[in-house]
């Protein structure tokens, strides 16, 4: 049993960090999705009203019939400005468009998902493997390894070493909150 126990306690900390990583990418798709998209739209919005307020001040239609480039600073650095912005406008949406943040969100959050649930199969057999049979332990850690299998299997979207790591700190820590909490 203490091999059931041993291999229920591994496979439960990958899906542990496993769940935890993909939880923090999913959050931090989800922070760059509204960024870029709040990014692209506020850009996209001076980009068109600066325009129209030029076309209508240097094309003539103010009723002079000329065109200028201003030679002041403030108007001649407002008038460069809205040309950078025009330039950065359809930049954000592109990217914005290539990143697809919220696809990520989705991919994240279904491995975090699949990933808890292996995870609370592993509790379930941890907390009950004292009044189990050997055959059913051994059972339950086979259907445990194939829901593993089935996680990775799906997982359509890679984890960074970073958000591994950072998983892996945080059970760290958790794990030597609650040892301190009971010793005290």
């Amino acid at each position: 049993m203490d091999t059931i126990l041993t291999n229920a306690r591994e496979r439960r900390y990958e899906a542990r960090w496993r769940a935890l990583a993909h939880e923090r990418s999913a959050m931090w798709h989800r922070k760059w999705g509204v960024r870029l998209g709040a990014a692209a739209t506020i850009v996209s919005a001076i980009v068109g009203s600066a325009i129209f307020l030029m076309a209508v001040t240097k094309f003539g239609l103010d009723g002079n019939h000329t065109l200028s480039i201003p030679r002041e600073f403030l108007p001649l650095a407002l008038f460069y400005s809205v040309i950078g912005l025009s330039v950065l406008s359809p930049v954000l949406s592109g990217l914005l468009t290539y990143l697809n943040e919220p696809e990520q969100v989705g991919k994240h959050t279904s491995s975090w998902a699949d990933h808890s649930h292996v995870k609370d199969l592993c509790d379930a057999l941890i907390r009950n493997l004292d009044v189990m049979r050997r055959e059913d332990a051994n059972k339950k850690l086979e259907d445990i390894e194939e829901a593993m299998a089935r996680a990775r299997d799906k997982e359509t979207i890679r984890l960074t070493d970073r958000a591994i790591n950072h998983a892996k700190e945080r059970i760290k820590d958790a794990d030597r909150e609650i040892v301190s909490c009971v010793a005290t």
